[in-house]
């Protein structure tokens, strides 16, 4: 693995796929024990601490939700 420069953010379509309805749960939203105010809303292009970019959710149970992030400070091509 190699440090090197910053990695560009990936840039994600904001059209042509079909929106959920605001007003019908999502997955996490049904569990008995959900709390919006427990949850960090993230969204799929979001970076954290200029760093981590979140690509894609991998997976949810019943205290958190698991995110695939990219690393934007770590170069995999070497």
């Amino acid at each position: 693995m190699t440090f090197s420069q910053l990695i560009s953010p990936l840039t994600f379509p904001s059209s042509g796929f079909d929106l959920a309805d605001a007003s019908e749960n999502i997955e996490e939203e049904t569990l008995p024990t959900y709390k919006a105010e427990k949850y960090y809303p993230t969204r799929i292009g979001e970076i954290f601490n200029d760093r981590y970019q979140i690509v894609g959710k991998l997976g949810y149970g019943v205290t958190s939700t698991v995110w695939l992030c990219r690393d934007l400070h770590l170069d995999m091509s070497h």
